[in-house]
């Protein structure tokens, strides 16, 4: 996001469907000691912008807050409202702009941050939670926001919690709705048992989340050598195979051939940024029958998961993926 700086696609996005997407995967992972609440408009004006970046402010946000509140548990609470923003708060925050915008906000009741944090917030690389974090967190949020002409106020202050407002300018060609612009999470036909392979943990233990979130059940690899010999052990354990391409050992296309020997013709899908990459030819002779672009959200995850379903019994014969 820093170094390559690409055009994102913007379409009108309804935050508050991106917003109780997000929610759904952190209550599933969430302690049960934190309490969520969420306030949202019932009309809201859209948003020109691009879904998946918009989602993974929502999750950085959220489980910043998480962490921030720690063992000790406390609220996390989510409000989406319109706001008029005035020529002063837009000088006082570009590249915002006066007019009709959207804010939502995200509060922890956490032990708040003093101002020598806040002043390195956004800071790339700067953390209080090492070794484990990464520092690009709210890096990415204050990108993805000013990519898309918002800005980011935060509030916060020892023992007082901490309050992030994000501020993204309304859609001009959007008019507002009380519906929304695109289903939550598709209903899966039926619930099936996938196998999940990636080497990243986090994008396994999301990818579990999101399936578990759309009634199927998951077991994840993050060794591809040991997800096939999983497949070995129990062929008909499984219902369908998720596989990232590009993995430490043995690469998705290696694990697809394997299990392709095995004489199994459970459908497979390939979750990579570059699977547009890998040559049709090798797609089809494989049985590969989706291509899974990363980072996926979990309405893209449930349509190809639906769209492999259906294709049951014709991998490895040619079966044209999208």
């Amino acid at each position: 996001m820093f170094s390559n700086r690409q055009h994102a696609e913007r379409r009108p996005v309804r935050l508050a469907d991106v917003a109780q997407e997000a929610l759904q995967l952190i209550r599933n992972s969430a302690p049960a000691i934190v309490e969520i609440e969420a306030h949202f408009g019932e009309r809201l004006p859209f948003v020109l912008g691009d879904s998946t970046q918009l989602h993974q402010v929502f999750m950085n946000l959220f489980t910043n807050a998480v962490q921030a509140m720690g063992e000790a548990g406390g609220r996390l609470e989510v409000t989406i409202e319109p706001v008029d923003v005035t020529a002063e708060f837009a000088s006082q925050h570009p590249p915002l702009r006066e007019g009709l915008s959207v804010r939502f906000s995200v509060s922890d009741s956490g032990p708040g941050m003093p101002k020598t944090v806040l002043d390195r917030l956004f800071e790339p690389f700067y953390t209080t939670k090492a070794p484990a974090g990464t520092g690009l967190g709210l890096s990415v949020v204050h990108g993805v926001v000013q990519n898309h002409g918002g800005a980011v106020v935060v509030e916060s202050s020892p023992g007082a919690g901490t309050t992030f407002a994000v501020y993204l300018p309304a859609s001009n060609s959007a008019s507002w709705s009380g519906e929304a612009s695109r289903p939550i999470a598709p209903e899966p036909l039926t619930s099936c048992r996938i196998l999940f392979v990636d080497d990243e943990t986090s994008i396994a233990r999301l990818g579990q989340l999101m399936l578990k979130s759309l009634g199927h059940s998951a077991t994840t690899f993050g060794d591809p050598a040991a997800g096939l010999a999983a497949i070995r052990a129990n062929p008909n354990e499984y219902d369908l195979v998720i596989t990232d391409l590009t993995m430490p050992g043995m690469t998705g296309l290696e694990l697809a051939q394997g299990i392709r020997t095995l004489g199994s013709s459970i459908p497979i899908i390939l979750c990579s940024g570059y699977a547009d990459q890998v040559p049709d030819e090798s797609i089809k002779r494989l049985g590969i029958v989706e291509r899974l672009p990363k980072p996926f959200q979990m309405q893209t995850l449930g349509a190809d998961i639906q769209r492999a379903r259906a294709t049951e019994g014709k991998t490895g014969g040619g079966q044209s993926p999208r």
